[in-house]
């Protein structure tokens, strides 16, 4: 698997293609989506590495240590406990990783520019990964500038409250 710094730089590589400006409608539709696409799958990268990484601790209870590696405990019907896989957002794996790793309290930083521009940004992104017909989605070169520069400021926030290192 890539790491989220390989996706990051393909988010950057489509926008800063030689002869971005010269293509056309479509063509620049293609990079947009592009690096939209891989700057979500950056941060998304990010936080399942940290995750991983946290989960490995010791002063961790067996529920969240399941959190973080996507797994849920859960007891069967004949009373053993069994671990199933979850899927949960991103978003609140990232509302995990704060409350549980910082001294950040998630009403406070739920009140920041940060994470309002991160659940627009899992909104868009959810519009296009569940498309629906009745809503098409185009994206600009801000648009997508602004993705890149949330993963990136999400990215070096985590990193310098997780693990209190710029």
């Amino acid at each position: 698997m890539k790491s989220y710094k390989f996706y990051l730089n393909a988010a950057h590589h489509f926008l800063t293609l030689k002869d971005y400006e010269k293509l056309a409608g479509q063509e620049k539709d293609y990079c947009h989506l592009s690096s939209f696409i891989f700057s979500w799958i950056a941060l998304e990268s990010y936080v399942n590495m940290v995750s991983d990484s946290l989960s490995k601790g010791t002063r961790l209870k067996a529920h969240e240590k399941a959190f973080l590696l996507e797994q849920e405990l859960k007891v069967d019907d004949c009373g053993v406990f069994k671990e199933i896989n979850i899927h949960p957002s991103t978003t609140r794996k990232i509302l995990f990783l704060i409350n549980y790793f910082t001294k950040i309290d998630v009403k406070t930083f739920k009140q920041l520019k940060l994470w309002m521009t991160l659940t627009n940004f899992e909104e868009l992104r959810n519009k296009i990964i569940h498309y629906k017909q009745k809503e098409d989605v185009n994206l600009t070169r801000k648009q997508v500038m602004d993705s890149i520069e949330n993963t990136e400021q999400l990215i070096n926030y985590l990193n310098k409250e997780v693990f209190r290192k710029s």
